[in-house]
Formats: C-alpha cells, structure tokens, sequence
C-alpha cells in the first residue's frame, strides 16, 4: 500500500527527508526560489498521501504553530537578505579597492586622494577596469588586503 511507504520516522522518510532536503538547500544556494518551493510543497505532498501523515490535517490544527513557525522563516530570511547584501558590498568595496590602487600606482599618487585634474581620467579608467576582481574569491572567505 503506497500510504504505508514513507512512515514518520522509518529509514526511508529519513532517506526522503535527507535527499528533499538537499535538493532545497541546492535550490536554495543557486537562487532558484520557485524550485526551492515547489521541492517543499512535492515534499509535503509525498509525506500526505504515500505516509501516515496528513500534512493538510495538521496545518488546519495548528495555525498559530505554523505562524510561529513562518514569522521565524521570515525572520531568519530577512537576516540572511542583509548579511548577503553585506558580504556583496564588501566584494564590491574591495574590487574598487584594486582598481583604485591600480589607478593610484601608474598616477604615482600614493595613498593621497585623486587631484581634480586628474578626475576625467580616474572616471575613464574605472568605465574600463577589469571588474573581475570581484570574482577573485568567493563571499565566505575574507578578502585580500589592497595593494
């Protein structure tokens, strides 16, 4: 019988639990949102009619559970928004970081700020720098100092 296939706390719901769960997480890490949630929703589905489970049942039972349960999900999404908005700004800062120094050292202008009449050509150097400097290392490790 299919709705005996995956019982709450059997190998195989750990096996299916294990395997939806990488697949959100990997939804997840290469921003595919609708994947990320469809994996959720086929999850919930699986565990409703192949378990012994009503997933439907207990979400009209317990309502306020699950909004405690989804303001924490917010929660937790709204901190994961800034902290990615923050390591993003840092890449972006040390890119500028290089390109400025670049800049700095064919001007020979040392650690002082760009003199005005140098201006056009600061903004025409930047329009045409290398921004792969921003891919140089990934997010999680910290960025090399400046030159």
């Amino acid at each position: 019988m299919f709705w005996e296939l995956v019982i709450v706390g059997a190998p195989f719901f750990w096996i299916l639990s294990a395997l939806m769960g990488g697949l959100f997480l990997y939804a997840i890490f290469h921003e595919k949102v609708l994947s990320a949630t469809f994996s959720v929703i086929v999850y919930g589905l699986i565990i409703s009619f192949f378990g012994n489970f009503n997933v439907f049942m207990w979400v009209w039972d317990n309502p306020w559970t699950l909004l405690k349960w989804g303001g924490a999900y917010v929660g937790i999404g709204v901190f994961w928004a800034v902290f990615r908005w923050y390591l993003f700004n840092r890449k972006i800062k040390v890119a500028y970081d290089y390109i400025r120094a670049d800049f700095r050292q064919k001007h020979a202008l040392g650690r002082t700020s760009i003199p005005e009449d140098l201006r056009q050509k600061w903004r025409e150097f930047i329009s045409r720098a290398s921004w792969d400097k921003v891919t140089d290392y990934y997010e999680w490790f910290p960025p090399r100092t400046c030159p």
